[in-house]
């Protein structure tokens, strides 16, 4: 269903979700990284 698909910056704690297959590199769209994900 594409739900869930995201890029995790362990580093940042920021999660960047994927869009159409297209990665959302954009901090201000990042969303903060839940603690055990």
């Amino acid at each position: 269903d594409g739900k869930g698909d995201a890029l995790i910056c362990r580093a940042c704690k920021l999660l960047y979700e994927i869009v159409d297959d297209i990665p959302n590199l954009l901090i201000e769209e990042a969303k903060p990284l839940q603690e055990g994900e």
